[in-house]
């Protein structure tokens, strides 16, 4: 590839608004902006899980946190498809629904936080 060609593809990448440097910056804010929102949101759910404090909603000035604890449930599908292929049966539909229960994990007291814009 000659100068004017690299010259040609450099200035069409502009023109486009490629810049591989300002996406570098953005996804390294939005990382320090993620790491910062994970640390409130546990100091949120510390504090919420303290029977002392007796609260789960947070006003800002602009902004309302709300901190929930939810049961979660998690399946391992592959286990239930290891179970499946073993042994096809006849009660197929039973089995089925007998696997997904065994490999299904309930996960209690979840913490949920969310943030809602206070109304005018």
């Amino acid at each position: 590839m000659d100068m004017m060609q690299k010259r040609l593809i450099e200035l069409t990448l502009e023109e486009r608004g490629v810049d591989a440097d300002a996406l570098g910056v953005l996804k390294a804010k939005i990382s320090d902006y993620t790491l910062l929102a994970d640390s409130i949101k546990a100091r949120l759910i510390e504090t919420a899980a303290e029977p002392m404090f007796g609260t789960r909603a947070f006003e800002g000035k602009a902004f309302r946190a709300v901190v929930s604890f939810d049961n979660k449930a998690n399946t391992n599908w592959r286990g239930v498809f290891a179970d499946l292929i073993e042994g096809a049966d006849p009660a197929l539909r039973e089995r089925i629904s007998t696997l997904i229960a065994k490999h299904t994990q309930l996960a209690e007291g979840v913490p949920c936080v969310r943030v809602y814009a206070r109304k005018a």
